[in-house]
């Protein structure tokens, strides 16, 4: 299933799930409680509680890791390339996508 990074949409669950499961008006017959519910909003506030959050764990095992990512993932960059890249992501990560899946996780 593919999640939206900056915001939700409903649809994508909806065209994920087989056309056997679904009843006539579209709707899935497993969809009770969960998705009937409204969503909590991203609000700026959830966005920076989850970011000063990961921010503020990280330990020196992450460190090494990143820069291990950074030389797999981007092999042919030179390192203030990887750099910068890998901050791209991290933050995308970090501001976006985190946030995001966790108002659907309650």
């Amino acid at each position: 299933m593919m999640l939206s990074t900056c915001h939700s949409d409903m649809t994508a669950v909806k065209a994920c799930e087989p056309a056997s499961r679904r009843d006539q008006t579209g709707n899935s017959p497993a969809k009770a409680g969960v998705l009937d519910d409204p969503l909590p909003p991203l609000t700026l506030a959830l966005r920076l509680r989850v970011f000063t959050r990961l921010l503020f764990s990280l330990r020196r095992h992450d460190f090494r890791s990143a820069r291990r990512f950074m030389a797999m993932a981007f092999p042919d960059s030179t390192p203030v390339v990887r750099v910068g890249r890998f901050l791209l992501w991290a933050l995308q990560q970090m501001w976006c996508t985190i946030p995001d899946a966790m108002r659907h996780t309650r």
